[in-house]
């Protein structure tokens, strides 16, 4: 449908097109879905392929060769840093068992890692499996050592899946994870409620997250004011467009950022790496992170990267667990302009 709309139409750079476009096509969606409450991130995934073209297309009808030259200038100073490298964090499934945590931990050497909770059940099930769910995760893998975080070792986000419907809930599960002494490793809580069900969080003796929750840049002053301080960015889930202005007012509000599109494919990926490379270290450590699960999920990772036009370039294989990013990948944009000789033949064949 948004296809059908923006045949013949014309726009000076992706988001005017984006912003020309949103409502009819929400509107569609909720019409369509007879949902009149469908979340907008609904509609922001279908229209990320449509975004990603648009911005190909907008840097090629200008000369543009990487991503500094591609954002409009309104936008840069949310993406004015350069990291020399990315934390790679995997994810940990909520039906992934503690030993495949453990596995995943140690082969990847990672430094941060997501562990999703929000159990399935009643709230008091779901209560108590997270609760045991952490301390065994925690027995396995909490003194995995890491040079980058203040305490020396490996650091959680865990994402509760707007699972949780009280701060009484919440306050349970920071009470026991200081009984078990992982308090100190959480980085942050990741979305502990749903978006129609948001508590003002008030002091907590940890930052929390807001990435599902969130859906356009208006909505952050919205979580801003209810505590959260912490911006979770999904350039290929939520498109660049939509992101471009998320990262602008999370760094007007003060608010820390980092990228969370796990499951991208590996050119979907290289957007999200063109953001975290640009974007100020998360606080209490001196890196940037890109959660990042692509490996673990998709059988064919390997065969996937060689359609990337880039793919053999090292920063798109992370080691010891940091995605190394060098001059050449912010020159060359990291493949994101260029075209994928597999995927085009698929688009040409008869």
């Amino acid at each position: 449908y948004a296809l059908s709309i923006i045949r013949d139409m014309t726009f000076d750079n992706p988001v005017e097109l984006q912003e020309k476009i949103f409502d009819q096509v929400y509107n569609y969606a909720r019409q369509t879905t007879n949902c009149p409450a469908l979340k907008k991130s609904f509609v922001l995934n279908a229209l990320s392929p449509i975004d990603a073209a648009a911005w190909v297309l907008y840097s090629r009808r200008n000369g543009f060769q990487n991503f500094d030259q591609m954002i409009m200038p309104v936008y840069r100073p949310a993406f004015a840093n350069r990291q020399c490298r990315l934390a790679s964090m995997p994810v940990a499934g909520l039906f992934l068992s503690p030993q495949e945590i453990e596995q995943i931990a140690t082969e990847t050497s990672c430094h941060l890692m997501k562990i999703r909770l929000g159990s399935p059940g009643s709230n008091h099930e779901m209560l108590r499996q997270d609760i045991s769910r952490l301390s065994e995760i925690h027995r396995l893998i909490g003194n995995n050592p890491s040079e980058h975080t203040s305490h020396g070792k490996i650091a959680y986000c865990i994402d509760l899946n707007g699972r949780y419907s009280s701060l009484n809930e919440l306050n349970q599960l920071i009470e026991h994870a200081r009984k078990i002494g992982a308090l100190e490793q959480i980085e942050f809580f990741e979305d502990p409620f749903a978006s129609e069900n948001m508590h003002k969080i008030g002091r907590l003796d940890v930052r929390v997250s807001a990435n599902d929750s969130l859906y356009t840049a208006e909505d952050i002053v919205a979580h801003m004011e209810k505590g959260y301080s912490v911006i979770a960015l999904n350039p290929s889930t939520k498109t660049l467009s939509m992101t471009l202005k998320m990262a602008l007012e999370a760094q007007q509000q003060g608010l820390a950022v980092y990228c969370a599109d796990s499951t991208s494919n590996p050119l979907q990926l290289g957007f999200s790496m063109q953001v975290a490379g640009r974007l100020n270290p998360l606080p209490e450590l001196d890196l940037q992170v890109l959660e990042f699960s692509g490996r673990q999920y998709y059988r064919n990772w390997d065969v996937m990267c060689s359609y990337h036009p880039d793919g053999k370039a090292g920063w798109n294989d992370p080691k010891e667990g940091f995605f190394t990013l060098n001059e050449e990948f912010f020159r060359s944009g990291g493949g994101i302009l260029k075209d994928s000789l597999h995927y085009s033949n698929l688009l040409l064949a008869d």
